[in-house]
């Protein structure tokens, strides 16, 4: 059994909040950043993928001012969770070189792509780990 804790700043993975809103916000979250990565580009997959994009990367779009005032109810960081999405998706290029063409489709903010680009070579850098 985990232990409740309060972390409002979003910078600890894997902890439970006290308040579950808080917890239903991570969760919206993080399912954001997984629509990022979607295996198949079929249909909603594609819709799911270009609004995650949206939602943590195009400044002028309506759904990265909901993500920002999500971030400014709840207390998170929203430098945390921008880059923590931009970490899964350098590890999905780490993993399928093909991706970033798929993915760059969906991002319209050039400084987002070139900081992706740097975590996938610090990934290639670091081949002795196992990143999952």
């Amino acid at each position: 059994m985990k232990a409740k804790f309060r972390n409002t700043s979003g910078s600890k993975s894997g902890l439970i909040y006290s308040d579950p809103y808080l917890n239903l916000v991570r969760s919206i979250f993080e399912r954001a950043i997984y629509d990022l990565i979607i295996e198949s580009g079929e249909g909603s997959l594609k819709k799911a993928r270009a609004d995650a994009a949206s939602f943590f990367f195009n400044v002028g779009s309506p759904y990265y001012s909901s993500f920002r005032e999500w971030c400014e109810l709840t207390g998170f960081s929203h430098i945390f969770w921008q880059q923590k999405a931009m970490m899964f998706v350098a590890r999905k290029i780490y993993r399928d070189p093909s991706f970033e063409k798929v993915f760059k489709k969906y991002l319209h903010n050039p400084a987002v792509l070139a900081k992706i680009k740097t975590f996938v070579k610090i990934l290639r850098k670091r081949t002795c780990w196992d990143i999952y």
